[in-house]
């Protein structure tokens, strides 16, 4: 299980995993709008206001904006599931929901620095509730006969009880969410682009990630004094949240594509 000390490292790691798996927001942009508005001005406005609006909602109403990370989360998680909305809702919310609770002794202390205030005692219920959503996740895959599912989840809950939050999210978050809706991404760019846009892309990758990686510094240096290592992974989920909000957004439209 990873110490304290290497919360910092693998709350990086974690960050910097999340910003090329954005990489194709661009791509996506311009394929699902038109005219004017599929341009790189329009989704510079597009991207830069959804991260300063959602920026703003942190610093003036912190209790709203976790609401809204926590919700966007659930449903980003479950967007790769096949299935009906319920279904994405069900495993996303296990992906996300089962590390937090079952290490809630690690959690809770990030989840108040983000609230900016402490967190009341839930009583020994929050331990149960893991357990509870790994149920529902695999009375779902066993209804709908999903065998690889049922495996998913198998592996997901002995890599979560056996590992830290941090570690453990890291390894979800690469191998179950980063990779597969990259795949996706890139197959639903596959047959909408020209070999030209792909060079854009492979060219664009690395300035993207840096000037992300920029915003991010900014806003952490601008908007959050310095705080103990729990205090630190507090802003560090801020950050991820404001970056995954457009993306959320543009990588909806894979699966509702916008005419």
């Amino acid at each position: 299980m990873a110490g304290s000390s290497d919360h910092p490292i693998l709350a990086a790691i974690l960050l910097l995993l999340g910003i090329p798996h954005g990489a194709a927001d661009h791509l996506l942009h311009s394929v699902t709008t038109t005219g004017r508005a599929s341009g790189p001005a329009a989704f510079a406005r597009f991207y830069l206001s959804a991260m300063v609006g959602f920026t703003a909602l942190w610093w003036l109403a912190p209790v709203p904006a976790f609401a809204l990370f926590i919700g966007l989360s659930v449903y980003h998680f479950g967007q790769t599931n096949p299935g009906t909305l319920m279904d994405k809702l069900i495993w996303g919310s296990f992906y996300l929901g089962f590390p937090v609770t079952f290490h809630y002794v690690e959690a809770g202390p990030i989840v108040a620095g983000m609230l900016g205030h402490p967190l009341p005692d839930p009583g020994g219920w929050i331990y149960g509730l893991p357990w509870v959503l790994a149920l529902a996740a695999g009375t779902n895959a066993f209804l709908r006969r999903r065998v690889d599912l049922l495996a998913d989840l198998a592996v997901l809950c002995l890599l979560y009880v056996s590992t830290g939050l941090l570690l453990g999210f890291a390894v979800f978050f690469l191998f179950w969410h980063s990779l597969p809706s990259a795949l996706e991404q890139f197959a639903f760019l596959r047959t909408r682009l020209q070999p030209a846009q792909w060079r854009e892309f492979l060219q664009f990758l690395i300035p993207m990630s840096i000037a992300a990686a920029a915003f991010l510094w900014l806003a952490h240096a601008f908007l959050f004094a310095p705080g103990d290592s729990a205090g630190l992974l507090s802003r560090v989920f801020v950050l991820i949240s404001i970056i995954t909000l457009p993306h959320a957004i543009l990588v909806d439209r894979i699966y509702r594509p916008t005419p």
